[in-house]
């Protein structure tokens, strides 16, 4: 019955006027006043369920209606899905418990938080090494991805904006903006809705899957006719950053590469995060100059009287694996990584100095919440007698990591024993300590990558417009 009701709600609008009304809950939320249920619920990650089902189950029969819907429709279609989602999931709660919410197969959340500089240079520096194979994937560099995001980010800002078309973004004064590239960005970013639903169904998704894999995340652009729509903005900058980690797996999958790929991308990775450290920190060790016997992490940081541990892990989860309603796959990922990293910590607690404080820090590629409630699932489903699952270590994803090395070495200290003395389950995640305390969010490093990529492109576009100018009769 709720699921009829949701229906009949979705199917009062045109599937265009549902975009539509991503596109100004998008621009016009007010997030400065969350009294009002129109703007608490404008989250990326709600706009992008409602984006994702107007494609898939929206009537496209009837006309496109002349005003969008209003903001009571759209809390009404999001009260609507949590409710009618809410009778398949609340049986996985009650038999998962708290883990069902910290491995992210409840909520669609977490991976919008971090600023969008943050995203951008880490693409530069973690996955610099496959920009010719990005070429090949999509027939464009990581900057001109990133470029063309950057035009259409502004384009979006006329407040009439909803659509745009491939001219409006074509410019004979920039390379990048050049009519082939706009073509082949769209045609890799941006899809259809009869392609969208065609997709879906051949990966085994029905219409009526309200609890899924969202195929937005691919294609964060919707085509329709010789027009494009971005619903919303957050999910387009995560499709071009930090999904390059997916794009990049299907397509070594693709040439059956893909464990190759997950190999070398593992040590990019760890080299990465050492690189974020030593922009902070200058006494850095090895472990395996530390530790004599058994696993050990892979570096140390030294910082007065404080050593803090970091092992690095390339745990993401799989495609859909978060609207599985399942326990395995979470399962299947801690025991082969996290409980992994939980060993290689607290062994090399063991040859740290007696009278340091020490802190273990487990960095993950993928996005995880909840670092206590993970802990207390493994405690009670993985005992181990050679594991006290040490309440200084901490599970974090690398988008906090770069959020927490964004501050001087002193107030990194003071972030991590902050988090550490706060009530476990009033923890949340690293960001929420780093905006109360009103540190730094934006980390230098990738700023400054960010900023200098995109200067390269304009440099290159003032330079051959200067080349232009010199003409044989100006000679």
């Amino acid at each position: 019955m709720r699921n009829q009701i949701f229906y009949k709600h979705i199917n009062q609008f045109h599937t265009l006027d549902w975009l539509a009304k991503c596109v100004e809950r998008d621009r016009n939320a007010d997030r400065y006043d969350l009294t009002k249920r129109e703007n608490l619920l404008a989250k990326s990650e709600f706009l992008q369920i409602l984006a994702d089902l107007a494609i898939r189950i929206s009537n496209k029969n009837i006309k496109v209606q002349n005003k969008l819907p209003s903001n009571q429709d759209f809390i009404d279609f999001v009260d609507l899905y949590i409710n009618t989602t809410d009778k398949y999931q609340s049986k996985f709660l009650k038999k998962y418990g708290i883990i069902a919410l910290a491995s992210g197969f409840l909520s669609e959340q977490i991976k919008f938080q971090y600023p969008a500089i943050n995203l951008f240079g880490r693409s530069y520096l973690l996955y610099g090494k496959y920009d010719t194979t990005i070429k090949k994937i999509t027939g464009l560099t990581i900057v001109e991805i990133h470029t063309i995001y950057l035009l259409l980010t502004a384009i979006y800002e006329e407040k009439e904006r909803y659509v745009f078309k491939a001219t409006d973004i074509i410019t004979d004064t920039s390379s990048v903006l050049s009519e082939k590239n706009i073509s082949l960005f769209l045609n890799f970013f941006a899809i259809d809705m009869k392609n969208y639903n065609s997709t879906l169904k051949r990966l085994n998704f029905s219409k009526d899957d309200l609890f899924s894999f969202r195929l937005v995340e691919k294609y964060p652009i919707i085509k329709i006719d010789n027009r494009y729509i971005i619903p919303t903005f957050d999910n387009f900058l995560y499709s071009i950053t930090s999904n390059l980690y997916i794009h990049l797996l299907t397509h070594f999958a693709e040439i059956k590469k893909a464990e190759a790929y997950h190999t070398e991308l593992g040590k990019e990775f760890e080299n990465y995060v050492e690189l974020l450290t030593i922009q902070e920190f200058n006494n850095i060790d090895k472990a395996d100059d530390i530790v004599k016997e058994g696993k050990r992490c892979e570096f140390i940081i030294n910082y007065e009287n404080t050593s803090i541990a970091v092992e690095v892990k390339k745990f993401a989860f799989l495609r859909d694996s978060i609207y599985k309603l399942n326990i395995d796959d979470l399962n299947t990922l801690l025991e082969r990584q996290i409980i992994e990293a939980y060993k290689q910590i607290e062994n090399t607690f063991q040859y740290i100095e007696d009278e340091k404080d020490k802190i273990g820090i487990i960095v993950v590629l993928g996005d995880i919440s909840m670092s206590s409630a993970i802990k207390d699932h493994l405690k009670e489903n993985f005992k181990n007698n050679n594991l006290i699952y040490d309440e200084r270590i901490i599970i974090m994803s690398i988008g906090n990591y770069e959020l927490l090395l964004s501050n001087t070495p002193n107030n990194v200290i003071k972030i991590l024993n902050k988090y550490l003395t706060t009530e476990k389950y009033q923890r949340g995640d690293i960001i929420q300590v780093i905006s109360s305390l009103k540190l730094e969010l934006i980390n230098p490093l990738l700023e400054k990558i960010y900023l200098d990529s995109i200067d390269e492109v304009f440099m290159d576009d003032n330079k051959t417009l200067e080349e232009e100018r010199v003409t044989p009769a100006s000679i």
